[in-house]
């Protein structure tokens, strides 16, 4: 799968598309087929080795998509659900793929309320 990611710490340069593996869920997370990912400024610190975050790291601490497989331990969310999700310590949304703690996911169903703002 395709993610965005820093093999070593420093500025955007050091950004790239790589192919790497698919992440491979625990008991209690959610593997998400990504449709949308952040970057915000909390990625330039994990990107300049702020944060220590172990190189090398796929980008992004935010996200939402559609789940794929829920693991064994995850009772709230199952296959089709769409969630939305940050991971404050945790790069990973950037990618095709991401491996998302059950706990930090919400859902993010398209067939919820049009905020005001919108509907217009």
């Amino acid at each position: 799968m395709r993610a965005l990611m820093a093999r070593t710490c420093g500025g955007p340069e050091v950004l790239g598309i790589a192919e790497i593996g698919p992440p491979v869920p625990s008991q209690d997370q959610l593997l998400v087929r990504v449709e949308y990912a952040g970057l915000n400024f909390s990625g330039v610190d994990h990107r300049r080795g702020e944060r220590g975050t172990p190189l090398p790291m796929v980008m992004g601490t935010e996200g939402s998509g559609q789940v794929v497989a829920p693991g064994a331990r995850t009772e709230r969310f199952a296959n089709g659900d769409r969630v939305a999700w940050w991971l404050p310590g945790t790069p990973s949304s950037c990618a095709e793929l991401a491996a998302i703690p059950a706990a930090r996911a919400r859902s993010a169903s398209r067939t919820g309320p049009t905020p005001k703002s919108r509907s217009r």
